[in-house]
C-alpha cells in the first residue's frame, strides 16, 4: 500500500517490492479521491484499515 501523493521514491519502492517479492502480493495505491493519498493514509485511516482487513479476509 502506498499513497499516490507520497512522492516518486515511495512509489518506486512500492513497484520494486511488487516485482521482487518471493510470494504472492497485492497492491493498492490510495488516491486523493479516496481521501488517503498522503503518507500512511492519515487523512482517511478508516479506509486504510478497511483495505488492509479486506485483503486479510481474502487470504
Amino acid at each position: 500500500m502506498v499513497g499516490s501523493d507520497e512522492g516518486k521514491k515511495p512509489l518506486a519502492q512500492h513497484a520494486h517490492f511488487l516485482q521482487t517479492v518471493a510470494g504472492p502480493a497485492a497492491s493498492h495505491v490510495f488516491t486523493l479521491e479516496e481521501g488517503a493519498a498522503d503518507r500512511c493514509q492519515t487523512a482517511n485511516l478508516g479506509y486504510s484499515a478497511a483495505v488492509s482487513m479486506n485483503r486479510l479476509d481474502e487470504m
